[in-house]
């Protein structure tokens, strides 16, 4: 095995791919019923699809972050292109097991087109955390956005905050894109300037 993957877990990253799609495509359709405090008329579910996809996110930002020396920012490969381009294989290898997961179970695609909006905007998080220099505790941005959000996501008119997207039980959001395209620009700053803004 490539010792540049192996640095990066491959093997347990891509292990919990493949549960973190088995569990979306199968059960995506369901809402897990979670304690809400935004509102006193109507309580909240969170999609299925947030919780493999959390899972997954820190779990591969974990391992890519812990592969990180300092010495390796001198070296002559680009380190964040290869982490992106690690990072990619793994999305879409979660991504064809909970498509395959969700045909076999009979779920539709819906699961997977949540599941993928929340497994790229949760990595996209966690990549903003690492250019702005938070390092491996960038894992914790996703994992506070999905808190805060199970909490504070209706307003006491029983209506989502905008912000809060990750609990719409619907892949449509306008602020989902904005996510993954700051993450997608995020991705693109560490592979130019291979380190953080500080």
């Amino acid at each position: 095995m490539n010792l540049s993957l192996r640095t990066r877990g491959l093997v347990i990253c891509a292990i919990s791919a493949v549960v973190c799609g088995v569990l979306a495509g199968a059960f995506g359709q369901q809402l897990l019923a979670i304690p809400f405090l935004g509102s006193l008329f109507m309580p909240t579910a969170m999609p299925l699809p947030v919780i493999p996809a959390s899972l997954l996110s820190v779990i591969l930002g974990a391992n890519i972050s812990g592969a990180k020396r300092s010495w390796m920012f001198g070296a002559v490969r680009n380190i964040w292109a290869h982490s992106t381009g690690f990072a990619l294989g793994i999305l879409l290898l979660g991504t064809i097991v909970c498509a395959l997961t969700a045909v076999l179970a009979g779920t539709g695609q819906f699961p997977t087109v949540l599941f993928v909006r929340d497994l790229a905007s949760l990595v996209s998080l966690w990549l903003v955390g690492i250019l702005f220099g938070l390092g491996s505790t960038a894992t914790v941005v996703p994992v506070a956005y999905v808190a805060f959000s199970s909490v504070f996501a209706r307003s006491k008119n029983a209506e989502f905050y905008p912000w809060a997207w990750i609990m719409q039980p619907h892949p449509y959001s306008w602020f989902g894109i904005a996510s993954i395209v700051a993450g997608v620009l995020a991705a693109g700053l560490l592979i130019k300037r291979r380190k953080a803004l500080r």
